[in-house]
């Protein structure tokens, strides 16, 4: 099987799918549409379904249509998603206009800047592998149009040389070139945000619940936790307003000043540390995840009054942080009068049922361990249920809550204890983050968005620190040992909404099995290719090279150097040496020779047909004709080298060699004056 230098088209199609499926969540929708008409019209096309091109004027029109929809459509999106759609776009035009011999490398360079987009949006183990088959199969059909006429295995044979020897530079590059922040800030990716938000209504943990997605993974130095002890501390809300919780503005404006001044809020430290490693995914949110009292010397990382973790930029992308919690350590606040009265502060009206009957507890348990013990006893009693489908609740929500449905998720049950606190005078918020998590055998804990949850913390004023109490525990504490699944076998709306989420076939051994193995493959993958920063470079050259001295440092750059060019030298030693030139193409070369005296010149990235194909447009037949002949027989000689008849087609060759330097010297001999 051969391919011609049409074929090549083909490829670039078949690439700009690939690419337009990879980036399916960013592109728009009617750019999804048009993009595989445009790949069946070039198909159209290069396989001569159809005899005639796109017309000039044609294009000019999609163009000006393609650039009023993206002006249109990209209108609060965001300038990174503006670019990649205009990029697409682009590429499908160019796609349609393959005209110029500098049409396909000008399109080739287009796609692979457009395959690298793809990993700015996700650096998935499946997103990897697809950008390099892209990038192969752009340098397989760029390949195809040197080989014109060139056999298959030929040409794949050459493109897995060349991806083969571009990877062990690839990775040397990876590993010792410098991790250096950005000079510049990239714009930043529209798309919705993930995970926990800043404001949250009792329903949306419950729908947040129903993802499979993973939220973090945790890596511990000596023995974890245990499922009970796991209360991720990620974002704490303070002001509700009847229906939402959210974090109060006051504490933002706070906490910013103290960012922005360059404060560091301590945190408490007391009793046994525990040292993990987190691997936080992408949530294009700020806040972090860690167990209390969290401390980290990371520069990225902002400790705040709350006792949370604020990142210094967006989670646009993973990020790998160390953390030492100290988990007996007491939440002391340094802002105790702020603290008090931004948590007993309460909606202006609403809840009258939930407020008389708190009113009551009040009276007889004046004590607030007692005055919790009557809320739980009484949730008992009345046969509260724990479910991922509550029922709406519209209006004064703690009173339908506490005195009607009496069934709801965590958010629920936080927001209506934290409600009934503020009401008898104690200081109360709800702290959302995730709880639990998956252990793996080799050693390291997967979070899921499933794992979502939110509880309650009160000020004590005896003992002057926050402490923290979970009503769900109350109501579902298999939901705190041993997770949401086992939570809800009864009711069986885990991940009700995901047909295909392996996490719900557990029962099942072998694709368990193979979820747990899918979950190890990506740990591996995010803490050593992309979690490898620059901490981690640092840490490598100073156990490569001990102290890391300037002198080092220059001496092993040029080490660095020397070891690529010593395997540069390796793949290309042979072309050093003079080869026997085969008589064929020998005879070639002098062919060649003769038809640039008559002002035919072979560019570069012409293939042999492509010139064949300009010198019978250019040159007398009395020239191209042998020529055509002599080209077809040494194409013939170069990709398909049988034994049968090689001597007789080389002696053919001569004589149209012959033939061509007499007709083209008798072309070129000046014509006698006439008078």
């Amino acid at each position: 099987m051969t391919f011609n230098p049409a074929r090549a088209h083909v490829i670039f199609t078949l690439v700009l799918w690939g690419n337009a499926l990879l980036l399916a969540q960013q592109l728009h929708i009617w750019l999804l549409i048009l993009l595989p008409l445009i790949g069946l019209m070039r198909l159209a096309i290069s396989l001569q379904w159809q005899s005639q091109g796109i017309s000039v004027r044609t294009l000019n029109l999609f163009g000006l249509l393609g650039a009023v929809a993206l002006a249109y459509f990209a209108w609060g999106n965001g300038i990174m998603l503006a670019m990649v759609n205009l990029l697409t776009f682009s590429s499908g035009l160019k796609l349609l206009a393959l005209n110029k011999p500098r049409d396909p490398q000008q399109l080739a360079v287009a796609l692979l800047f457009l395959t690298a987009c793809v990993l700015v949006f996700d650096q998935s183990i499946p997103a990897a592998i697809g950008s390099a088959l892209l990038c192969f199969a752009i340098l397989l059909a760029m390949l195809v149009l040197q080989y014109a006429h060139g056999p298959l295995p030929l040409v794949l044979r050459e493109s897995a040389i060349l991806s083969l020897q571009a990877a062990p530079i690839a990775l040397l590059l990876f590993v010792v070139l410098p991790q250096l922040e950005p000079i510049w800030r990239m714009p930043r990716a529209g798309g919705a945000q993930t995970g926990l938000a800043d404001n949250v209504s009792p329903g949306d943990i419950a729908r947040l619940a129903q993802s499979s997605s993973l939220a973090f993974r945790a890596t511990f130095n000596g023995d974890a936790p245990s499922a009970g002890q796991r209360y991720w501390r990620a974002i704490v809300m303070e002001e509700f307003d009847g229906q939402r919780w959210s974090v109060a503005q006051s504490r933002s404006r706070l906490q910013a000043r103290n960012r922005n001044s360059g404060l560091r809020h301590p945190m408490p430290v007391a009793g046994a540390p525990i040292d993990y490693e987190i691997m936080a995914e992408p949530s294009r949110q700020h806040w972090l995840y860690a167990l209390d009292s969290a401390n980290t010397s990371d520069p990225r990382i902002w400790p705040q009054a709350d006792f949370t973790l604020w990142a210094e930029r967006p989670l646009n992308s993973a990020m790998q942080y160390k953390v030492r919690s100290y988990p007996d350590a007491p939440l002391r606040s340094d802002y105790p009068y702020i603290d008090v009265q931004l948590n007993l502060a309460l909606p202006a009206a609403g809840n009258p049922r939930t407020q008389r009957w708190l009113n009551e507890l009040r009276r007889d348990n004046p004590d607030i361990n007692q005055l919790l013990g009557r809320v739980q006893a009484y949730m008992g009693q009345q046969g509260f249920s724990y479910t991922l489908s509550p029922p709406p609740m519209q209006g004064d929500m703690v009173d339908l809550f506490l005195f009607d449905y009496q069934q709801g998720f965590c958010g629920h049950y936080a927001s209506a204890v934290a409600y009934l606190l503020r009401l008898a005078g104690v200081p109360a918020r709800v702290v959302s983050g995730y709880q639990g998590g998956e252990w793996h055998e080799r050693g390291f804990l997967s979070v899921y968005q499933y794992d979502a949850h939110a509880w309650v913390e009160y000020w004590s004023a005896p003992q002057q620190r926050w402490i923290r109490v979970d009503p769900t525990a109350w109501i579902s504490p298999q939901r705190i040992e041993f997770g949401l699944q086992r939570a809800m076998e009864q009711e069986q709306s885990f991940l009700a909404d995901q047909t295909f989420a392996l996490a719900k076939l557990r029962d099942i051994a072998w694709i368990n099995s193979l979820r747990l193995q899918l979950a190890e493959l990506d740990y591996l993958w995010s803490r050593w290719v992309l979690g490898f920063d620059r901490q981690q470079q640092q840490s490598l050259l100073q156990q490569l090279l001990g102290n890391l001295s300037p002198l080092k440092l220059t001496l092993f750059s040029l080490a660095i150097v020397i070891a690529i060019s010593l395997l540069l030298a390796a793949y290309y030693w042979r072309s050093w040496w003079p080869k026997k030139v085969p008589p064929h193409q020998r005879i070639y070369a002098q062919a060649l020779k003769t038809i640039s005296t008559m002002g035919i010149k072979r560019k570069p990235h012409w293939g042999i047909a492509t010139l064949a194909d300009q010198v019978n447009h250019s040159l007398p037949a009395s020239v191209s004709q042998p020529f055509s002949q002599l080209s077809e027989l040494h194409e013939q000689l170069t990709y398909n080298p049988s034994n049968d008849h090689q001597t007789e087609r080389v002696q053919y060759m001569q004589r149209l060699l012959k033939t061509l330097q007499q007709n083209a010297k008798s072309l070129c001999r000046p014509r006698p004056k006439t008078t």
